[in-house]
């Protein structure tokens, strides 16, 4: 149990996905039904929703590269509903500068879940003018499930993970790896640099 809780294998993934891991990792599969553990989930979750807050730097790099008119879109793991509940507090800040987001847990067009690429190459697709070369994508992930999926899209990714996630073990290598979006330089990607 305490790899799981370190590795957390199930973020990133779709909620049913997600769901089915944990109750296979805990031996539980057969006594709950993935939907019941995920509204169990949700229940529980409820009160923390208000405390989710961004990453430190996150507003700034999303206000920069916005100004700089960089398409942006947000690929989750998470369905529309239950996004809206985590960040409907925040407000705009995770929706208008975005040209569109993609849900894995409820876009039908979003097959599996991360670590499978299909979340991201559906982003990209839904541009208005949709990259020809994946290499030329900039994912920005904090869980191992996401950057296995953004690599696997062919695309370049900056990890910037969970201070409690222990990382021990884990064989996935990133375009780059920062603790917090604050050390993030643009131009290292060929972006506008952010003014200091």
């Amino acid at each position: 149990m305490a790899e799981y809780i370190t590795q957390r294998p199930s973020l990133g993934t779709k909620p049913i996905e997600g769901a089915i891991i944990c109750l296979d990792r805990l031996g539980l599969t057969g006594q709950l039904k993935p939907d019941e553990l995920v509204s169990l989930y949700e229940s529980a979750m409820k009160k923390n929703y208000p405390k989710i807050k961004l990453l430190p730097g996150a507003q700034r790099l999303i206000n920069h590269l916005s100004e700089k008119g960089i398409p942006m879109a947000i690929a989750t793991g998470s369905a529309q509903t239950g996004f809206e509940k985590k960040t409907g507090h925040i407000g705009d800040i995770l929706r208008k500068p975005f040209s569109h987001h993609v849900f894995a847990g409820s876009d039908p067009e979003v097959k599996l879940g991360k670590p499978h690429p299909d979340v991201f190459l559906v982003a990209a697709k839904r541009f208005k003018n949709p990259p020809t070369d994946m290499k030329k994508v900039l994912v920005f992930e904090d869980a191992i499930n996401g950057v296995k999926a953004a690599l696997a899209a062919g695309m370049q990714v900056v990890f910037v993970p969970d201070k409690k996630l222990n990382l021990n073990g884990v064989m996935v290598k990133p375009t780059l790896t920062l603790q917090s979006l604050e050390q993030f330089k643009p131009e290292l990607f060929g972006l506008p640099p952010i003014a200091t």
